[in-house]
C-alpha cells in the first residue's frame, strides 16, 4: 500500500518536471527566435499530451485495482 502511494508521488513529480521542461523549452524557443520555434512548441506539446494520457491511464488503472482489493 505504501509503495503504491510512493509511486503515485513519483509519477506526479515526474509530471510536474515535464511541465516545467515544456515551459522552459517553449520560452527559450520564443526568446531566441529559433527558426523551428513553432515546430519545437508543437513537438513538446505533443509529448506533454502523451504524458498526460499515460498518467491518467496509470491512475485510472491503479484506482480500479485498489477498489477491487
Amino acid at each position: 500500500m505504501k509503495i503504491s502511494i510512493l509511486l503515485k508521488l513519483i509519477a506526479v513529480g515526474v509530471f510536474q518536471l515535464i511541465i516545467l521542461l515544456f515551459l522552459i523549452y517553449v520560452s527559450l524557443a520564443w526568446y531566441w527566435e529559433f527558426p523551428s520555434a513553432q515546430t519545437l512548441s508543437i513537438l513538446t506539446g505533443a509529448i506533454f499530451l502523451v504524458e498526460i494520457y499515460l498518467l491518467l491511464h496509470y491512475f485510472k488503472h491503479h484506482s480500479i485495482l485498489n477498489k477491487q482489493l
